[in-house]
């Protein structure tokens, strides 16, 4: 039992992690965007790295400790198993996209000043892509994938809600830690 408590303690961990993460980190993806905030990039570039090695932690871990919806069986068990899966790669994809974006760009990779993927930049500090096909195909895929993304994490929010306000079940509660 105190395996089984530890298990859910460090899922919980793990889920809270991320969403305090991401959540941040799309809403700074979005702000950059639509304001050209530059001064941001190497701030979101960062976070986006640590952010994909939680991601792999993540789906490590959930390898190894399966989670059990509380749909499992039901009518909707599938379609709630499919949203989870849709909704990890789409975790996975983000970072991923965004190493193709900036760092086969021209624009470099690093984590607080530790580059990961080098720069490339002309006599008049214009990046040189690395590849521009690969480099364009990620610029399209983080933009697209950043709105599927925040579509996923608001259906979950929802999701959530309605097992706590509708179905009157422990879902939620479960992932707050106040009911195991």
């Amino acid at each position: 039992m105190k395996t089984k408590q530890r298990s859910l303690t460090i899922t919980r961990s793990i889920h809270w992690s991320m969403a305090i993460l991401v959540i941040p980190l799309a809403t700074l993806g979005f702000y950059m965007a639509n304001t050209q905030s530059y001064e941001l990039y190497s701030l979101h570039k960062s976070f986006g790295v640590i952010a994909l090695v939680l991601i792999i932690f993540r789906l490590f871990w959930r390898t190894l400790n399966p989670w059990q919806s509380s749909t499992k069986g039901t009518k909707t068990g599938k379609l709630v198993k499919r949203a989870h899966i849709i909704l990890l790669l789409l975790l996975m994809a983000m970072p991923i996209t965004g190493f193709l974006l900036s760092g086969l760009g021209g624009h470099g990779v690093s984590v607080f000043g530790l580059p990961i993927i080098p720069t490339q930049h002309d006599s008049q500090g214009l990046a040189i892509p690395f590849n521009k096909t690969l480099s364009d195909f990620g610029y399209l895929a983080h933009e697209v994938i950043a709105y599927l993304f925040s579509a996923m994490v608001i259906l979950h929010i929802f999701a959530a809600l309605k097992h706590h306000l509708i179905d009157k079940d422990n879902t939620l509660k479960r992932m707050l830690g106040s009911e195991d």
